[in-house]
């Protein structure tokens, strides 16, 4: 039950963009977001504390009990256009699935009849967490134009 609202189903999809992993989390311990961070908040400052008190070798620190979901891990995708020349396609391209990730490169028409290639699937570090502070080069990078 979250927010007066009771779900029973054996699986959710939670498509919330950068925020899904911390959203079905907080679905997961019946929390809102905001008693989701203060209860992590908790946990650290007992799990600082606990080190501080060398506790760690007793194995008194706290447990978190909350259901654990897959690590989520990020990628950003590059497009693009097909130039001087006219497009080779009618119709939309969706090729299979990419075993390393992402559905593949789509070839597509924008109403102007121009043709874009995308998304690639290009891997952040594994240690991205989806904030906005990372320093991440979101801009298009040139060299992966040769992979289309």
């Amino acid at each position: 039950r979250v927010d007066g609202v009771e779900i029973d189903c054996e699986n959710v999809i939670v498509c919330a963009g950068l925020a899904s992993d911390k959203i079905a989390q907080s679905i997961l311990m019946g929390t809102t977001l905001r008693e989701m961070k203060e209860r992590q908040e908790q946990l650290l400052q007992q799990q600082q504390q606990n080190d501080a008190n060398d506790n760690i070798k007793n194995n008194n620190h706290p447990k978190d009990t909350r259901m654990q979901l897959p690590k989520q891990y990020y990628a950003k995708g590059n497009y693009f256009k097909l130039e001087n020349q006219k497009s080779p396609f009618t119709r939309l391209i969706y090729p299979l699935p990419d075993p390393k990730g992402g559905l593949g490169v789509h070839a597509t028409m924008d109403l102007s009849g121009s043709t874009r290639f995308g998304p690639d699937v290009q891997w952040l570090p594994p240690d991205f967490d989806g904030s906005e502070d990372e320093n991440i080069d979101w801009n298009v990078d040139a060299e992966r134009s040769k992979l289309f």
